[in-house]
């Protein structure tokens, strides 16, 4: 049967240097009172950690140590390893959530996931998962350095191991406004267009792989394919021409002289440019 109730349900917050969001945000979620309620400190500067144990220790504090870049896809997994609910809303620290997000529980059906629609920048990383959607996918990919993309990959492989994109009205978030260069400032990529340009080419070829294998591809190979790709981008960059990225998949003999390769290739190509 589908729904859930609160104690079907925990939040996770990520924060590294949005104390100020965090203070705004994190009251409003605890009047839901929900099972849990994770904020995971990444070596925050602020130490958001303190201060969420001083003023509301109900919630869970999470502390990852000596992480002076910010991996909100390893903050989420962190997050999420702090609990055991059926449910698990990830929320960015500078998100706020009406009460109506409550009236969402009693239609949550198991073979879904649940993300704000329209979608829009600031709101696209919220999302309503089972917790067994999150364990079987793995979770967030690690890999996905800098901003932008970590949401988008993990809703794909969501969708990928059958579950079903739904919408929730938007309105039920409210993102607290703030500059763009305070997205970017923990990462080693200040600028956000080449983050999510690296990341958007990565993982296409990722999902690629992984449907032509049938499974997921382990931490190493991830990591080669991100190298290989990181790389590639940076050198067009700096030339400003385009790249190509070509991966093969198989090969296959059929006499003495011959054989078939397969492989996928993939170019990033400025636009208004054709490709070479």
């Amino acid at each position: 049967m589908p729904g859930a109730a609160l104690s079907d349900l925990s939040f996770v917050v990520t924060c590294m240097g949005r104390l100020a969001h965090l203070r705004e945000t994190l009251p409003r979620l605890a009047t839901f009172a929900p099972a849990r309620i994770v904020v995971v400190d990444w070596t925050c500067p602020e130490r958001a950690g303190d201060w969420v144990e001083a003023t509301h220790p109900g919630c869970t504090v999470v502390r990852v140590r000596d992480r002076p870049r910010f991996n909100l896809a390893g903050a989420r997994n962190a997050g999420a390893a702090a609990v055991a609910t059926t449910w698990i809303c990830f929320i960015d620290a500078d998100v706020l959530a009406a009460p109506g997000l409550k009236d969402l529980l009693p239609v949550l059906a198991d073979d879904a996931y649940y993300v704000a629609e329209p979608s829009t920048t600031s709101l696209r990383g919220t999302v309503l998962s089972p917790r067994a959607a999150f364990e079987r996918t793995g979770g967030y990919d690690e890999v996905i350095a800098g901003w932008g993309s970590e949401d988008t990959d993990f809703y794909r492989r969501l969708e990928l191991a059958g579950y079903v994109r739904r919408g929730f009205d938007a309105a039920l978030l409210a993102a607290l406004p703030h500059e763009d260069a305070l997205r970017t400032r923990h990462y080693d990529e200040p600028d956000p267009v080449r983050s999510v340009r690296l990341n958007a080419y990565y993982m296409p070829a990722k999902l690629d792989l992984m449907k032509l294998t049938g499974g997921p591809l382990s931490l190493p190979a991830r990591r080669a394919l991100r190298a290989r790709v990181e790389a590639q981008v940076q050198s067009a960059q700096a030339q400003g021409v385009g790249a190509r990225l070509e991966l093969p998949v198989g090969r296959q003999s059929f006499s003495e002289d011959w054989e078939i390769r397969a492989s996928l290739r993939y170019e990033l190509v400025p636009r208004g440019r054709g490709t070479s």
